[in-house]
């Protein structure tokens, strides 16, 4: 959206209402139209230039504003622009699109950098030089100044309104930007790159958390079957297609709240949770078949894979690493004993 059609009543959630209070507060009300006006008339109109020619000649003895005068505008443009605001001030005071306006300066001055302290100096400088135009005889001099100390803190109050939400909403992006990356990191701590699946570390995590929560879990450690000559025989390339296949594989026949991880390599580790021993049995029975009866086809590749699966019982106070040395020593025996075998621990058994 261009900066012009922004409407920062709905951006900032500001209200009519809330700014009439605010009017009240400083004593802005209906007389001051006419004071607006006998401003403009007796001194902003006839001395419009020399105010602005002073008034930057006195911000640019502040090396902070010299430096963002040099970065952001040219000089001549700040005057032009510094010209419709002091035209414009206090005119219609109390209507949305004067509010709007000076919304818009403010945020134009939140963009370019400037400094609420040094806007707010600026502010006091512009006071204290329509002041001084007012004639010393002027029998309206002492409320014309109240009008010019009202006006100009009603315009500094919509400033701060700037700073103030452009400040939250940018901790607000911030903040989401560094969840975001939080967010994209943890998918890819809990991922494995090739295969979608957990990654050993998230599986850890989850076998942790689960024996805090005093949680039995079976643990399967499983191996395909001379994986290594699918690679040595056909190259990687089909080797990873052959393990994605796998991992849907397993997915495929495993629970839905059942963690599928890979453990390295062509080892992949399933956590089955809230079952019975019987039951965790059957599941690994299930993924052993799944391998087994259809091939894995791949191009004009036809390639029968089978896996070796090792289960054991983790309960909740148990030493987790010696369960998965048990698991992984049980899963070596279905090796030795032929390959294509599901080996379960005697606790698991009885």
């Amino acid at each position: 959206m261009n900066e012009k059609d922004q409407n920062y009543f709905e951006t900032f959630g500001i209200t009519m209402q809330q700014m009439r209070e605010r009017m009240a507060m400083l004593g802005l009300g209906e007389a001051d139209h006419q004071l607006c006006e006998h401003l403009h008339a007796r001194v902003l109109r006839p001395h419009a230039k020399d105010i602005i020619d002073q008034f930057y000649r006195l911000l640019l003895q502040s090396n902070e504003v010299t430096k963002v005068l040099k970065n952001h505008h040219s000089l001549e443009k700040l005057k032009r622009t510094q010209t419709q605001y002091l035209n414009s001030l206090g005119r219609n005071f109390d209507q949305q699109p004067y509010i709007e306006s000076r919304l818009r300066i403010g945020m134009a001055h939140v963009y370019a950098g400037v400094g609420l302290s040094v806007y707010m100096c600026a502010y006091r400088i512009l006071q204290q030089l329509i002041i001084d135009l007012i004639p010393m005889h002027s029998s309206k001099r002492d409320i014309l100044i109240a009008y010019i100390l009202k006006i100009t803190f009603f315009d500094m109050s919509l400033a701060i309104e700037c700073y103030h939400n452009a400040q939250i909403f940018g901790l607000v992006g911030a903040l989401k930007k560094i969840q975001h990356k939080a967010e994209r990191l943890e998918v890819k701590l809990q991922k494995d790159g090739l295969t979608r699946l957990l990654t050993r570390e998230s599986i850890f995590a989850l076998i942790k958390r689960k024996q805090e929560e005093n949680e039995a879990v079976h643990i399967l450690m499983s191996d395909l079957d001379h994986f290594k000559q699918v690679n040595d025989q056909y190259g990687h390339l089909v080797g990873d297609e052959v393990l994605r296949e796998v991992a849907r594989r397993i997915k495929h026949a495993t629970r839905e709240n059942d963690a599928v991880g890979r453990f390295g390599g062509e080892e992949f580790i399933i956590v089955i949770a809230q079952t019975t021993n019987e039951k965790a049995c059957i599941i690994a029975e299930r993924i052993r078949t799944e391998m087994e009866n259809e091939p894995i086809i791949i191009n004009e590749l036809e390639l029968t894979i089978t896996i070796s699966i090792g289960l054991a019982l983790l309960e909740p106070h148990a030493d987790m690493s010696q369960i998965l040395d048990k698991a992984d020593q049980l899963m070596y025996k279905a090796k030795t004993a032929g390959r294509n075998r599901v080996e379960v621990d005697d606790v698991v058994r009885s």
